[in-house]
């Protein structure tokens, strides 16, 4: 199941039309006298209620509005670039990275970790010697 998770409107199905929006959980908007992560933290609950296993592709922002019980289900993933023979995390790139991921994913219709593991796209790699 693929949902896309957004501080305006929550939890979404993938097809979901939405208008533009630049909103992020760093915001100091209330709702209700909540603040945004308080605000959708069950409706993120519950959209993932049951699973075993979670491919996540959210920022770290996003991420830590599950508590760690469900963090700890979810299976991350960080892209780097040979930068003068140092890897490093780039956020742009990483951004677009994460989109293409998702097509490639989608495309092969990939389900399993060792599925991942094998996957080849716009290149990037598995490292086994990064991963933990």
């Amino acid at each position: 199941h693929l949902m896309i998770t957004s501080a305006l409107y929550g939890v979404i199905p993938a097809f979901a039309p939405i208008a533009p929006h630049r909103l992020d959980f760093l915001m100091k908007l209330k709702i209700a006298g909540k603040s945004l992560k308080s605000h959708w933290q069950s409706a993120y609950e519950e959209s993932v209620k049951g699973e075993e296993l979670i491919f996540s592709l959210l920022s770290s922002e996003f991420e830590n509005v599950f508590p760690k019980d469900i963090r700890e289900k979810m299976v991350t993933f960080k892209f780097m670039e040979d930068r003068d023979g140092k890897l490093k995390v780039h956020s742009t790139i990483s951004k677009k990275a994460r989109g293409t991921f998702l097509t490639a994913l989608m495309k092969d219709q990939v389900t399993s970790v060792e599925e991942i593991k094998k996957l080849s796209f716009a290149g990037f790699t598995y490292r086994n010697d990064l991963s933990s």
